[in-house]
This record gives C-alpha cells, sequence and structure tokens, in this order.
C-alpha cells in the first residue's frame, strides 16, 4: 500500500484502498490479504495510505451495495467501526449496476444517506461508479449516456 500510494503522491485524488471485501452475506471475503494479515487489514491499509498520501481521499469499494442489504450492512458498519476509531476513511464507493430494465432499490437514496450520515462526504465521498447501460429498457428505448440513467434516477426520487 505505501509503495504504490507512495509512488504516485499529488498524482492522483482518491484511492479505492480496500476493494470488494465483503461476501453477499456480509462476512469478509477470504481474501489473500484476510489471511495473511487477519480482519483489521481493512483499517492498516487505511492507515498506510493515508501515511503515504497524506492528501488524497480514501475509499472502500464494493458491488450490490447499493441499496440496504446484509452486504450494505456490513459496510456500513465496517465504516462506522472506522470512523469510531479514528481510522482515516473518506468515501465509499458504491459500484453501481444499476439498470432501468430492472428498476432501482428502492432503498438507495436510503443507503446513501446513512453513509453520509457517519460523516462521509456524498458529494465526493458515496459514489455510484461502474454505470452499465443496457442497449434497451422497458418501453424499448435505449438509455443513450449515463446523464440519461442519473435524470432518471432523480426523477425517481432515488438521488438527490
Amino acid at each position: 500500500v505505501t509503495t504504490v500510494a507512495g509512488h504516485y503522491v499529488g498524482q492522483v485524488q482518491a484511492w479505492d484502498v480496500v476493494n470488494e471485501p465483503f461476501n453477499e452475506d456480509g462476512t469478509l471475503r477470504n481474501s489473500i490479504w484476510l489471511q495473511r494479515l487477519g480482519p483489521g487489514y481493512i483499517a492498516n491499509a487505511l492507515r498506510w495510505a493515508r501515511q503515504a498520501a497524506p492528501n488524497t481521499k480514501l475509499y472502500l469499494h464494493d458491488y450490490n451495495i447499493e441499496g440496504i442489504n446484509a452486504k450494505s450492512d456490513a459496510m456500513y458498519n465496517l465504516v462506522r467501526s472506522l470512523k469510531q476509531q479514528g481510522v482515516p476513511i473518506d468515501g465509499v464507493g458504491i459500484q453501481g449496476h444499476l439498470a432501468t430494465q430492472y428498476g432501482f432499490p428502492s432503498s438507495l437514496q436510503q443507503n446513501i444517506q446513512r453513509f453520509a450520515d457517519l460523516g462521509v462526504d456524498t458529494g465526493s465521498g458515496v459514489e455510484l461508479t461502474h454505470y452499465e447501460a443496457p442497449p434497451q429498457r422497458q418501453g424499448g428505448h435505449k438509455v443513450e449516456s449515463a446523464a440519461e440513467l442519473v435524470a432518471e434516477l432523480k426523477n425517481k426520487g432515488l438521488i438527490g
């Protein structure tokens, strides 16, 4: 962590320090990091990254945490615990595999808000990433851009 973060210090505004740490049931993924460093590896990685790159925003990142579920609860509880311990964490990357053809989690806005309530900056701290436009959505017309998807999410009241 310190080697990579230190090498790019001043060149990168934000890091996904730990990517996809959770299984669907909210348990920690049995990664090499967990096996070799134990369950404190996430807090340590964030601390090491902050030491190496003090002005870079530090993120945790995972998929299938758009709505409230076991996995997003685990991420929420982790972020809350890290903040209580004084571990540097600036944001949560929500890898949003959202598609209008499948609908949106009804708890999307509530979920984003609960992370923001932990002190995570919702302007840059909670990000919907990995936009994937399906070729067609309900009604048969194409989603032409990420901007169109964002507009639809806003119209449905799922994001502010």
